[in-house]
């Protein structure tokens, strides 16, 4: 019997709840609507005008009345000196690509002076094929990107030695002819 008053009473304090979320969520929606006038007062009257304007126009207003607050305050006068770029002051510090490791010694290569048997002179050698991936050309140590590898002036590169490093491309002297390798394509050009 204790249950059944329980399940009663759970039951009544549910319908309270109900009624006072009803009477406070939707009295606002109802009330906008014109149907609980007698409760809360009155909508304005019918007679006079309500000015709607589309959400767009009342941000350009609010946003003109701002510029002219903004306009109308005054703001104290100062002069602002100029501040100069920052300069780069990195020129003694230790080059990125500088390699910690010791180089080992470039293999011999073919003496480009030698003839073949018969006193024949040996034919034109091939250039090496160098693949350029970047260049580091403003400093004083220029660099570029080989094969993967990173190189400077007066190194050797598969037999080559680089004599130019600029914007353009790799300068490399290989068999007593200067050969230029560029960033556009893998081929040499003489």
């Amino acid at each position: 019997m204790v249950a059944e008053k329980k399940v009663q009473l759970e039951k009544r304090i549910v319908l309270g709840l109900m009624v006072v979320f009803a009477f406070f969520f939707v009295r606002g929606p109802l009330r906008s609507l014109g149907w609980l006038r007698a409760w809360g007062g009155s909508p304005a009257s019918a007679s006079a005008p309500v000015a709607i304007k589309p959400l767009g126009t009342l941000l350009v207003e609010h946003q003109a009345q701002h510029d002219a607050q903004v306009a109308t305050a005054k703001t104290p006068e100062r002069s602002v000196a100029p501040v100069p770029p920052p300069a780069y002051t990195a020129h003694a510090m230790r080059d990125p690509f500088t390699d910690l490791f010791p180089k080992a010694a470039p293999p011999p290569g073919p003496d480009p002076a030698a003839t073949l048997p018969g006193g024949k002179e040996e034919p034109a050698v091939k250039p090496p094929t160098l693949r350029v991936a970047g260049v580091i050309w403003g400093g004083d140590a220029p660099k570029a990107i080989i094969n993967g590898q990173v190189y400077g002036v007066n190194d050797m590169v598969q037999g080559a030695r680089i004599l130019h490093i600029g914007q353009d491309g790799v300068t490399v002297e290989h068999a007593g002819s200067r050969v230029v390798y560029s960033f556009a394509s893998p081929k040499p050009r003489r």
